[in-house]
């Protein structure tokens, strides 16, 4: 794990030091052992472990939609040559409205 540089301020070990005083010892968490770290260090493992630790919800399964986002994002279909096609929406049943609107986030 790489801590940005800010004026040379912000180190791993002073990261270390404001989670030791910030949150104190955190239990561990239940499916660490799921996480897959393989890549990273001893010493970014467990500052990233207790930084995990201290937010534990960050892990938790989610149901249902995501979060609303509004993201600046473009994007382009380039066709080219051909102009776009465009379709007109299927028409459904009253009663399929429902098991649409169910399925469809």
């Amino acid at each position: 794990m790489t801590v940005m540089e800010l004026d040379g301020e912000l180190t791993n070990a002073k990261v270390k030091r404001w989670l030791d005083e910030k949150f104190g010892e955190a239990k561990p968490l239940s499916n660490e052992g799921e996480l897959r770290m393989w890549h990273m260090g001893a010493e970014d493992k467990e500052l990233f472990l207790q930084l995990l630790r201290q937010y534990p919800a960050l892990l938790e399964p989610r149901t249902g939609c995501p979060p609303a986002t509004t993201l600046p994002v473009e994007h382009e279909i380039h066709t080219g040559n051909e102009p776009p096609i465009k379709v007109r929406p299927r028409r459904y049943a009253q009663s399929e409205h429902g098991v649409i609107d169910g399925e469809s986030c």
